[in-house]
This record gives C-alpha cells, sequence and structure tokens, in this order.
C-alpha cells in the first residue's frame, strides 16, 4: 500500500507517515527489489493489454501530459532545498511563436 501511495502522490520515501506504513527505507528497499524483478514492467503491460481488450487503444493518436508540484508535506520531513533560495538575478524568458522563432 505505501508503495502505491509514493506513486499516486509524489511524496517522498522519507516523509511517508512511519506510524502508517512502517520504516520508509524498508518500503524503498522492497520498490527496489521490485523494479528490478520487472514487476512493475510486467504489470503496467497486463494492464495495457487488459485494457485494450476491453476498450480498445487507439494507436494511430496518443498524447502525453505530466505535471509537476511540491509535495505538502515533504516540507516539514525533510527540511528546506539549500539551493535556488535567497539568489539575487533575475530570469530570461523568451517569447516564440508556434514555430519557434523568437518574438
Amino acid at each position: 500500500m505505501a508503495i502505491v501511495f509514493v506513486l499516486r502522490t509524489g511524496i517522498q520515501w522519507r516523509a511517508l507517515p512511519k506510524e502508517l506504513f512502517g520504516s520508509p527505507s524498508s518500503i524503498h528497499r522492497y520498490f527496489q527489489q521490485w523494479h528490478q524483478s520487472g514487476f512493475f514492467l510486467r504489470l503496467w503491460q497486463a494492464g495495457l493489454a487488459e485494457y485494450d481488450d476491453m476498450q480498445g487503444i487507439a494507436w494511430q493518436w496518443q498524447s502525453i501530459d505530466g505535471a509537476m508540484y511540491k509535495v505538502p508535506l515533504a516540507l516539514e520531513k525533510v527540511g528546506p532545498n539549500p539551493t535556488g533560495r535567497g539568489k539575487n538575478g533575475s530570469r530570461k524568458n523568451l517569447l516564440v511563436d508556434t514555430c519557434g522563432i523568437q518574438l
């Protein structure tokens, strides 16, 4: 359950509530063993095949999406990030058109 919790929420291993899941280092060790054995790849392949049988996958068109965000409890457990804090300076942003040409 703890491995699924980490994969779904993006919480850091060290930030796992010990009282709910046990030792974060033990849980991470299990995750590494399962990953190295190919368990997650086989699970993904089986789920993909079952979905394709039930719904059918439109193989002609796919897209990908992603998001990055801070985990709410992470700073409480591991402390602030020592890099990138209190730096002076400015950012440079480019505005480009759909062909990548700078405007």
